[in-house]
């Protein structure tokens, strides 16, 4: 594992958590 390759997969997973996030939020916001 380089060091490189450990910082892509963290990189990716603020990406989904944030879209994640994103997606939830707006469907809470059609919901109320």
């Amino acid at each position: 594992m380089t060091p490189g390759y450990v910082n892509l997969i963290r990189i990716g997973e603020c990406i989904l958590k944030s879209l994640i996030c994103l997606i939830f939020f707006d469907s809470i916001e059609e919901k109320m």
